[in-house]
């Protein structure tokens, strides 16, 4: 009589014996340690082609956006959207070159262009002479420039340029007027709190660039800075032997200049 648990092994076995036939596989090459090692090492080599396979596939990653202007070079500046600029607005004059002076109508012309120049209306002038090379023309390119200092034009606003392209009897005055172009803000605005690209916003530095532009007295200074003052070399002489002397180099106190508080608002 079979015992129970030789039953169950026996069924065991049938089973799987059905399994390899029916998956196509020698039952008897199994039993061979041969083929055993043969088939350990085929499942390994697929293992390891699976495994070449899946590092092999690409997958869609979103890239996240990359930030720009992280560079102290490239920073935008609060000046750098909106710059200031200048309007230039320039009238011809022709004047005619005599030898016997300026006429009337010469001077009557020059005065109006000598209160113009004076900033009475709050706009900065500079006044260009163009001479040909001939001393006629050049002597009365000095005379106009006499004339404008005589009434109120500052020397540094007259310029005198000798060209090849004006007449020897004709001198060529040209009133150049400086404006500053007036600056608008908030015209475009964009999502502030969309910071990931780590730029400004379209309305950045426009109020700084806009209050420039109101405050600038003369516009000449934005196309070209302002030259300096001469150097008082007297009294640079004087601050150096004091200080070579170990003397106090700073003015005197003037006591005619000092101020009190009233005694009746204490």
């Amino acid at each position: 009589m079979t015992h129970p648990t030789q039953s169950i092994r026996t069924a065991l076995g049938l089973s799987a014996a059905v399994l390899l036939m029916t998956s196509g596989l020698n039952v008897s090459a199994l039993a061979n340690p041969q083929v055993q090692t043969a088939s350990a090492v085929a499942a390994s080599e697929a293992s390891v082609k699976a495994d070449k396979k899946a590092k092999k596939v690409k997958t869609n990653k979103v890239k996240a956006p990359e930030l720009t202007d992280t560079k102290p070079e490239n920073a935008t500046l609060p000046g750098s959207q909106f710059r200031l600029e200048v309007s230039t607005t320039r009238d011809v004059m022709p004047f005619r070159a005599r030898v016997d002076g300026l006429s009337d109508n010469q001077r009557q012309a020059l005065d109006k262009v000598a209160a113009r120049a004076g900033w009475a209306q709050d706009n900065p002038i500079t006044l260009e002479l163009f001479t040909s090379h001939a001393p006629q023309s050049i002597n009365a390119a000095s005379e106009m420039r006499e004339y404008l200092q005589s009434h109120g034009v500052a020397d540094e606003d007259i310029l005198i340029s000798h060209v090849n392209d004006v007449p020897d009897d004709i001198v060529s005055l040209n009133v150049v007027t400086f404006a500053m172009k007036p600056i608008v803000c908030g015209q475009r605005w964009d999502n502030l709190a969309a910071t990931f690209t780590n730029r400004p916003d379209n309305n950045f530095g426009c109020s700084i660039s806009a209050n420039f532009a109101a405050q600038i007295n003369d516009p000449r200074h934005v196309v070209s800075p302002a030259q300096s003052t001469p150097v008082d070399v007297n009294r640079r002489n004087v601050i150096m032997q004091k200080y070579r002397a170990g003397q106090v180099t700073s003015s005197e106190t003037n006591e005619a200049a000092s101020a009190k508080i009233s005694s009746a608002v204490k």
